[in-house]
């Protein structure tokens, strides 16, 4: 009886065995076919010979590694391209991996000992009965870890040699020894997370706005491309995130929030960026924007453009384009608004030593750089020709005039012009503003009025108070320092 138990125990034991093997081969293959709708990728990240040779080179390496991953689990395979010096967490490789949604990424170091070895006259290689294990001087060896796409945590590596020659055989064997042992080192992929584009862009992001806040120095058009540059990255892959549903932004409102947040962020610092490179080819111009003023009407307009010769006074504040832009208001006036490009170091030199800099304890702000500007379109505001119908004439006389200080990066900043002329005396009176509105990025339009009526009275001198609070946070005076540039204490 004894024996009769062992003997079921044996045939238990075998069968279970067999059930066991028969169920892993089954289940990897299964587990490998599953992985069909994963996105994969190949990264040669180093190729090194032991002597010079043509005949291999990283996009051949590339193409059959790519090959043999399709084979082997049946999904989709790109190239990532690696900068050899950079690891692979830069933010270059961080961005080719989001976008392309890399899901399992091979990352390989080649390195070929020999090289294939030249056919004789009667077209066979020295080597071309040998077997492969004689090769031993004349091989590729390749050394590979797997990576999860979504997180870029390693989860296995693995290496194998492939024989040089026959030269013929090369590309099979390397097919099929790449295949083999990628299937080991990673019989199911599927255990693993797919790629996230929004946690890539949130890396970007965040070493982006780590980059920024290093650069002590203002920002301007001069560094703007390095300093912002990874914004345009994480801006791409915040929009493939966003129409993607990502994972983990679907059904929480915190998240979802952040991504809205800073996918703007992103991408207004991306286009401050591309409006810099853009502005390196604009050279002075005057562009006349007439909107709704009909064409008969505008041809007094141009007279009087042309009359006024503006061209030498605006070349004094730019070297960028210019426009007037006159608008039709719903009560029938005329206004007309003039965008200049300010720029702050003209600025500083016309005003310095001139005008100080604190009086009262108030900062200074003085349009007086901007008098020569002010008092040319006052007079052309008087311009019209005699034959330009009344109505027109009457409503470009009363004009309302309004002078835009452009800046691509740091807003605007915008004020009334307006003066008298008495003809008969041949004199013109100023009216300078006692306040300027202010546009900053990320801030609603501000109006600041002068602060002390006597020193504007007897100076034309705009008076501001404090940059910022006894909390340390910016007033709205402040956006007035920070756009003319200066200094807050």
């Amino acid at each position: 009886m004894s024996h009769l138990k062992k003997l079921c125990s044996l045939i238990y034991l075998f069968g279970f065995v067999f059930l066991f093997g028969c169920a892993s081969k089954s289940s990897t293959s299964t587990m490998i076919g599953l992985a069909g709708n994963r996105q994969m990728a190949v990264g040669i990240k180093n190729l090194k010979f032991s002597v010079a040779t043509n005949s291999i080179n990283t996009a051949t390496l590339s193409s059959l590694s790519q090959k043999a991953i399709a084979a082997a689990y049946g999904s989709k395979v790109s190239e990532l391209q690696f900068d050899p010096n950079s690891p692979l967490e830069s933010p270059e490789n961080l961005y080719q991996i989001g976008r392309l949604e890399i899901d399992d990424l091979f990352q390989m170091d080649v390195s070929v000992k020999g090289s294939f070895e030249i056919p004789n006259a009667s077209g066979v290689t020295k080597s071309e009965n040998e077997t492969p294990t004689e090769l031993t001087d004349n091989y590729a060896e390749v050394s590979g870890t797997i990576f999860n796409g979504a997180n870029l945590r390693a989860v296995n590596i693995f290496t194998f040699k492939v024989p040089l020659n026959p030269s013929a055989s090369f590309e099979n064997n390397f097919l099929e020894k790449f295949k083999k042992a990628v299937v080991q080192a990673f019989p199911n992929p599927n255990i693993y997370p797919k790629s996230d584009p929004k946690h890539f862009a949130d890396l970007l992001f965040t070493y982006s706005e780590s980059k920024e806040q290093d650069m002590s120095a203002p920002l301007t058009c001069e560094n703007a491309s390095e300093r912002l540059k990874f914004y345009a990255a994480a801006k791409d892959l915040f929009e493939i995130a966003e129409k993607r549903g990502s994972a983990q932004v679907v059904g929480t409102q915190g998240a979802s929030h952040q991504l809205t947040s800073r996918l703007s962020e992103s991408t207004l610092k991306a286009k401050i960026v591309e409006d810099c490179i853009v502005d390196q080819s604009k050279t002075f111009e005057i562009q006349i924007d007439y909107t709704s003023i009909v064409p008969t009407n505008q041809v007094y307009i141009q007279r009087a453009m042309e009359a006024a010769k503006f061209e030498p006074v605006l070349k004094q504040y730019t070297s960028k384009p210019v426009k007037f832009r006159f608008q039709v208001e719903a009560n029938g006036k005329i206004s007309l608004f003039v965008d200049l490009r300010f720029d702050g170091e003209k600025y500083k030199a016309w005003t310095i030593g001139r005008i100080p800099m604190r009086l009262n304890n108030f900062q200074i702000l003085s349009l007086d750089p901007y008098f020569a500007l002010m008092q040319k379109l006052i007079l052309f505001r008087g311009s019209l020709g005699p034959d330009a119908p009344f109505a027109l004439k009457t409503a470009f006389e009363n004009m309302r005039m309004m002078l835009n200080l452009k800046t691509l990066i740091n807003g605007e900043a915008a004020f009334a012009v307006d003066g008298k002329i008495a003809k008969d005396q041949k004199h013109l009176s100023m009216a300078y503003p006692n306040s300027i509105f202010i546009s900053a990025p990320g801030f609603e339009t501000k109006q600041i009025t002068a602060h002390d009526s006597n020193i504007f009275q007897e100076k034309a001198w705009i008076t501001l108070g404090n940059c910022k609070t006894i909390e340390g946070t910016k007033t709205e005076d402040g956006l007035v320092y920070d756009f003319f540039n200066f200094p807050c204490q």
